[in-house]
């Protein structure tokens, strides 16, 4: 049991909790839960701060929206590395600390079959446009089957972002639920930067706000897998504003809508795919009137 606003101790119940989540991996066996009090709260100012280094380790975080356990990356390194396989990481807050600060990456993922669950991600808590998670977080090589589900990223007006997740490496078997991304992105929402095979992407909503970048989702031509029911917004009031809104050569996509700048749409539920060359093939477009 970790809680930052208890009377400290042995770790061992509620009543008697460490001080921080690393105290408490620390003092776990593979396999074990810790569980993280609401309200629970660290500051991250490196890469050894937390450390998921134990086989099977399940972090659980108490409460509720902002009541959530937080953890406030203070630095340009602040990174949580999770390196061993089937961990679980659920129900987290993320903010930026007083910058500036881009920070690189949030969450390093090198370790098989990790779940990270209801995680949330904020730039915009200080409102500012220097105070940046450059990416959330990154699967890297070693991380087949990682699962993320139900994903949130609220970014700031700043450009320092390329992607709130993103995919750097040959991996098998990603999958990516629900996830909830609007930022301003130099890559795209989604990146998945090396050919990923195998690949799912579920219902994701993205809103891409770059002035100049396109993409919602972008995936290097070696990818393959299924992007499901995406639902996409534009900041570009062109066509590109949906032609280039998903670069994805050998994923399939299937229930797709995209909606420009200009408020023009591609209807619901209408067949839109991707052809071999990776160009969208969307649907009718029709304007904001005609809905």
């Amino acid at each position: 049991y970790v809680d930052s606003n208890g009377a400290l101790g042995s770790g061992r119940t509620p009543a008697s909790p460490v001080a921080t989540v690393d105290a408490a991996i620390n003092l776990a066996a593979a396999g074990d839960f810790v569980y993280v009090a609401e309200a629970h709260a660290e500051t991250l100012a490196n890469a050894t701060s937390l450390v998921m280094d134990k086989i099977g380790i399940k972090l659980i975080g108490l409460g509720r929206g902002t009541r959530r356990p937080t953890f406030t990356m203070s630095a340009a390194g602040s990174n949580i590395p999770i390196s061993k396989a089937n961990c679980e990481m659920r129900n987290f807050l993320f903010k930026v600390g007083d910058g500036p600060v881009d920070v690189t990456k949030g969450i390093t993922v090198t370790g098989t079959d990790v779940l990270l669950e209801d995680l949330h991600f904020t730039e915009q808590a200080l409102a500012q446009t220097d105070e940046q998670f450059v990416a959330a977080i990154s699967l890297d090589a070693g991380s087949d089957r990682a699962c993320i589900r139900g994903f949130n990223f609220l970014g700031s007006t700043g450009d320092g972002s390329d992607a709130a997740i993103e995919v750097t490496a040959v991996v098998t078997g990603i999958v990516i639920e629900d996830p909830v991304v609007v930022g301003d992105f130099a890559d795209a929402c989604i990146h998945y930067a090396a050919a990923a095979l195998e690949c799912m992407l579920i219902r994701p909503v993205l809103e891409q706000r770059h002035a100049t970048v396109e993409e919602c989702i972008d995936a290097e031509s070696g990818t393959t897998g299924f992007i499901i029911s995406p639902r996409l917004r534009g900041a570009i009031n062109t066509a590109a504003g949906f032609d280039n809104t998903i670069t994805a050569a050998g994923m399939q996509c299937y229930d797709l809508q995209i909606v420009n700048n200009a408020g023009e749409s591609s209807q619901v539920g209408a067949h839109a795919a991707l052809d071999v060359s990776g160009n969208l093939m969307a649907a009718r477009v029709v304007s904001t009137a005609e809905n």
